[in-house]
């Protein structure tokens, strides 16, 4: 051990910036969970914006179609006085209003893609 004093680094605290990592697996979704999830309850806006931007990382690693999307991150819920395609719909404008883009609009079951300019 020296006597001599600590110093103090001038450059603390400033790190260089990370490079990605390519070859980082893709990261897992975290699924809404909870019990007696109702779907009025979970897809209106601030919900599904919540959900969605807990599984950023996950939705722009690759495309993905809305189907997957709700089968993966809305795995169990009841339907409770909305239809399907009311929920879908929801979803989708959610999707769109957190920058992702369909394939194809027309379609109810389009595949979203992240697009670095978003």
């Amino acid at each position: 051990m020296t006597n001599e004093p600590t110093r103090r680094n001038p450059n603390r605290g400033s790190r260089p910036a990370r490079r990605p990592n390519p070859y980082q697996g893709v990261p897992m979704p975290l699924p809404v969970e909870g019990w007696n999830l109702r779907a009025a309850d979970i897809f209106r806006a601030a919900p599904l914006a919540s959900c969605l931007s807990r599984n950023a990382r996950w939705l722009q690693a690759r495309p993905r179609t809305s189907e997957d999307i709700e089968a993966t991150l809305f795995p169990e819920y009841t339907l409770g006085g909305m239809d399907h395609d009311e929920v879908r719909a929801q979803l989708n404008s959610a999707l769109f209003d957190a920058g992702y883009e369909p394939d194809d609009e027309a379609s109810s079951n389009p595949t979203w893609f992240w697009t670095e300019g978003n």
